[in-house]
């Protein structure tokens, strides 16, 4: 994934989704304003409110349309309409602390998700996403 077009300093929309996935079953989507109209997508089995120091591994799914910012499906809506359920977990702003090809720090500032987060390449359409303490965070 190119983070090019992240600028450091610069503010962008975020949500959690929580989705549970007819094929893919429970699991957190973090999409976050790619400044191009659409959002960059990552899923992960766990909890993304992370302790310092913790790291969970997110897997890059494809870019959603901005509209993604707000939508939500409840359980009984999923069941009535055949649909996969997705319940917004949390949502704000994120602003980029640093984007160098090693890794992108970032900020949350939402109802559950705050502090900084490193967003480190791992394998092929694979990040690991590590919280750091804020004094690193810069």
């Amino acid at each position: 994934m190119n983070f090019d077009n992240w600028t450091d300093g610069k503010s962008y929309e975020y949500v959690i989704h929580i989705h549970n996935g007819r094929k893919s079953g429970l699991h957190f989507d973090i999409r976050i304003n790619n400044d191009k109209n659409h959002l960059y997508d990552f899923a992960t089995r766990k909890n993304p409110t992370l302790n310092n120091n913790e790291t969970i591994l997110l897997f890059q799914q494809k870019d959603h349309s901005k509209e993604w910012l707000n939508i939500e499906v409840d359980e009984k809506k999923s069941k009535e309409q055949d649909i996969d359920m997705f319940l917004i977990f949390d949502k704000g702003v994120v602003k980029i602390i640093s984007n160098d090809i090693e890794r992108v720090i970032i900020s949350f500032m939402g109802d559950k998700m705050k502090g900084c987060f490193s967003i480190i390449p791992y394998r092929k359409y694979q990040y690991l996403f590590m919280k750091i303490p804020y004094k690193n965070c810069k």
